[in-house]
């Protein structure tokens, strides 16, 4: 069973976690951890920080060249995203 963590840099891990049902039989597919108050306020100060620092941002052709790469990813596990997918009921 995978576990999925909110993964907030600067945050701690968090220590509560929740079920991840899937929705037609409520089966257990996976456990996520509870983002607490402290990590929402991380994520957001991590978010301002970086979209406040345009020095750092990547440049149209590099973000092109991810944006790729991420969709030969995706591509490649077509099939582990339509089984999630399918357990979601989606």
């Amino acid at each position: 069973m995978d576990h999925f963590s909110p993964g907030v840099s600067g945050a701690q891990e968090a220590t509560a976690r929740a079920e991840i049902q899937a929705p037609f039989d409520r089966r257990v597919i996976g456990t996520i951890g509870l983002a607490s108050a402290d990590t929402v306020e991380q994520a957001l100060f991590n978010a301002t920080t970086l979209f406040n620092a345009r020095a750092g941002w990547l440049a149209p052709a590099r973000s092109i060249k991810v944006l790729n790469g991420t969709a030969h990813l995706l591509a490649e596990r077509a099939e582990a995203f339509a089984l999630g997918i399918a357990l979601a009921g989606c």
